[in-house]
């Protein structure tokens, strides 16, 4: 339990560096975004984004309970927009983005911690100059898993995360600050 939690919290400290490093040179600008939504492997999820240009760098948490399992995510991510346009926003709307997940699954039998690589490709849809929703697609590749049993008598529903990579889908909604 302790390297669990040893990883959340490097994982916080790492994720706060990244946001806080850009928002110093910004405040007073309208380069953040804060963004809700649901997808997986980062489940309903809350987050803020710093822009730049066609580049786009973040931070989310997503939790997520369901069949007496709780899952929790600490995201970083880094998001280029391609190629399009949008009469509403300078930002082109075809974007690919890579980032991080930390995924905490948590059930009365066991506790496990996986490290997820995302790969993704999405489309922004602009619905005014502040609001907008993301949908994307892409893939989810396993680079690390620690687990720590609980109790060996419980029969109930795990999620059973073995595969080493999956498909990753979903969207958010993003307002510019």
């Amino acid at each position: 339990m302790q390297q669990i939690a040893t990883k959340w919290l490097a994982a916080a400290v790492l994720v706060a560096t990244i946001v806080a490093y850009p928002a110093k040179a910004a405040i007073g600008q309208r380069n953040f975004l804060l963004t809700g939504g649901f997808g997986m492997p980062e489940m309903s999820n809350v987050g803020i984004r710093y822009l730049q240009g066609q580049v786009q760098v973040g931070a989310s948490y997503g939790w997520f309970q369901a069949f007496g399992s709780q899952f929790q995510s600490v995201s970083i991510t880094g998001q280029v927009h391609l190629f399009g346009s949008s009469e509403m926003s300078a930002q082109r709307p075809w974007f690919t983005r890579a980032g991080l997940c930390f995924l905490n699954e948590d059930t009365q039998e066991e506790e496990e911690l996986h490290s997820l690589l995302n790969l993704q490709l999405g489309r922004a849809l602009n619905l005014s100059q502040r609001w907008g929703v993301e949908v994307y697609l892409g893939y989810s590749i396993q680079v690390g898993s620690d687990k720590r049993i609980k109790d060996t008598s419980y029969w109930g529903i795990t999620s059973n995360l073995e595969k080493s990579s999956f498909p990753n889908l979903g969207f958010n909604f993003y307002y510019r600050l």
